[in-house]
């Protein structure tokens, strides 16, 4: 795949996660991620599948806006692609209202076919 075109597809599947996110659209959601997602927020906590979908659900994570910015997408192998930019997130995080800039490394792999969204990782963005 040339970088061009890896690039595209990191896009779109970046802004399916977003719109996924802030629509609280759970099947949509649910669809992106790996049975084996690893979701390490920038507070310390991590969620597995299962917790950061109930999360979401339940509106523990009630996103109202989520807006990745790509600074550089690099592929891993045939199967797998990483990407890393910066990220910020309106909404609230268990009842408290919330706006959070952090950058963020996210890795998607293929399973069977269809690109899953794998393990996410962010710390608070330092202002410079």
């Amino acid at each position: 795949m040339t970088d061009e075109a890896l690039a595209e597809l990191a896009g779109t599947l970046e802004r399916r996660r977003c719109d996924a996110m802030v629509s609280g659209d759970i099947a949509a959601l649910g669809a992106l991620l790996s049975e084996d997602l690893r979701y390490g927020h920038s507070s310390g906590y991590a969620d597995d599948r299962a917790a950061y979908l109930a999360a979401v659900s339940t509106g523990h994570y009630a996103y109202r806006r989520a807006e990745c910015r790509i600074e550089q997408v690099a592929g891993l192998g045939t199967e797998g692609l990483m990407v890393c930019g910066s990220l910020t997130l309106v909404g609230q995080i268990g009842g408290v209202e919330k706006t959070m800039n952090s950058i963020y490394v996210a890795n998607w792999r293929r399973e069977d076919g269809v690109w899953r969204f794998l393990a996410h990782q962010s710390a608070r963005k330092r202002e410079a």
